[in-house]
This record gives structure tokens, C-alpha cells and sequence, in this order.
């Protein structure tokens, strides 16, 4: 009797324990297989490239930034300021850490291992920001906000697209990598007044973003995959 009263006392104790957030989804490998970052300590200023893109908006791909580095800063006639979370990840077919597949751009994503800064200034402001992104099902829903300069709220979007396979999306096309489905967030204003995006939901690890783009005076309506944004201004 006595040792059925203390196996009793046992399990009301074990229910008292603070259960992690997310803890109920079976989580898979995060988006970075290794999740190291190298140990630098100044964040790098780069340019943009304008190619490829209408005169009046930029695209980064985050190409060259290299493997668990600081995304750090684009220049360009847009400056673009990643929050100090932001790592570049080459994916695991090119030599790097990335557990993911189908990028919109050829080898290199952006992620974060913490939440402590994971938001993104652009200056001057624009009024059209867009990336895609590839999420697991604890980073879901991801809603994603724009402010102006004074941090007045001009839109939101939100995305449920589950992107890894191990929870069940249907990926074609590229076989290594589990975070292999890529979906779309556009953010719209009617004048060049986006200074900054906050994102929210997602989970350090298994949340990433590729080819961020961006525009000032043209507005673009929100589309649902890059290759229509392009076909937009034919």
C-alpha cells in the first residue's frame, strides 16, 4: 500500500514539471544539421546586387555570405539591416550545414539559432518586401509585420505552409534535405513607408528564408510564387 501511495505522490509531481513549448509535435532535424555559428564578431557590410530585377527593386539571395555567418548588412539604394540572429546557411549538397532543399536560390539560405534580434530595417523605407520561406510545423503559423519609421504597423501576412517532410510535405525534385517545401509572404504599402519587418511564431532552428525582395515606387499585387512575381513585369 505504502508503495502505490508513493508512486501516486510521484506521478502528481512529474505533472507539476513546466512541459517546453512546442514539445507535443515530434520535431525532425532543424534547418541547420550542425547548429554552430562561427565565431565572428563583426557583422559584414555587403552590396547589393541589382541584376535580374526592375530598376527600382533589389533581390538578396543571400549568396556568399557563407556557412553559419552573420548575414549582417546589404547597401545598395535600399540599406538592408539583418537583426544579429540572422546566419547564412550553405546547404549540406554544397559543403554546409543546411537540412534543406528546392532553394529559390542556388545554395545559400538564411536562418537563426536564437530570437534575440531576427528583425530587418530597410532604409529609406519601400513599399513592397518579399521572401519565401520553408518552415516545420512547430514554427507555424509565422506572421510577419511592417512598420514605418515612428513603428506604426502597415501590414501583415501570415504562412502555414508545413516545408519539411518529416511532417508531411510533398517534396520533389532535390533528394537531400528535409526543409524542402518553399511558400511566399509579400508585405504591401500604398507609398515608401516599410522601414522594418518583424517576424513572429517562428522557431529558432526550423524556420528559414531565401531571396528577399524588395521595391520601391512599384507595388506589385502578392503573389504566390517567385517565378509569378518575374513573369509581372514582361
Amino acid at each position: 500500500m505504502n508503495a502505490m501511495r508513493r508512486l501516486s505522490i510521484l506521478f502528481a509531481l512529474l505533472l507539476l514539471i513546466p512541459v517546453a513549448p512546442h514539445a507535443a509535435f515530434a520535431a525532425g532535424r532543424g534547418f541547420l544539421l550542425n547548429p554552430t555559428p562561427n565565431p565572428v564578431t563583426e557583422a559584414p557590410v555587403r552590396k547589393i546586387n541589382p541584376s535580374g530585377v526592375p530598376e527600382d527593386c533589389s533581390l538578396i539571395g543571400f549568396e556568399g555570405v557563407g556557412n553559419t555567418n552573420p548575414v549582417g548588412t546589404y547597401v545598395g539604394p535600399v540599406t538592408v539591416t539583418f537583426g544579429t540572429s540572422w546566419l547564412g546557411v550553405v546547404d549540406f549538397d554544397a559543403g554546409g550545414v543546411g537540412n534543406f532543399a528546392n532553394e529559390p536560390s542556388p545554395s545559400t539560405a538564411a536562418s537563426f539559432l536564437d530570437q534575440n534580434d531576427i528583425g530587418i530595417t530597410l532604409s529609406p523605407p519601400v513599399r513592397f518586401v518579399q521572401f519565401q520561406y520553408t518552415a516545420a510545423a512547430q514554427s507555424l503559423p509565422v506572421t510577419v509585420y511592417a512598420y514605418d519609421s515612428s513603428n506604426n504597423l502597415i501590414d501583415t501576412a501570415s504562412g502555414n505552409v508545413i516545408g519539411t517532410s518529416y511532417d508531411g510535405a510533398n517534396c520533389t525534385g532535390d533528394p537531400n534535405g528535409e526543409c524542402c517545401l518553399w511558400d511566399v509572404v509579400s508585405l504591401i504599402s500604398a507609398t515608401d513607408n516599410i522601414a522594418s519587418v518583424k517576424i513572429t511564431g517562428a522557431v529558432s532552428n526550423y524556420f528559414g528564408i531565401d531571396n528577399l525582395y524588395f521595391c520601391t515606387s512599384t507595388t506589385p499585387t502578392r503573389p504566390t510564387t517567385w517565378g509569378q512575381l518575374k513573369s509581372s513585369y514582361r
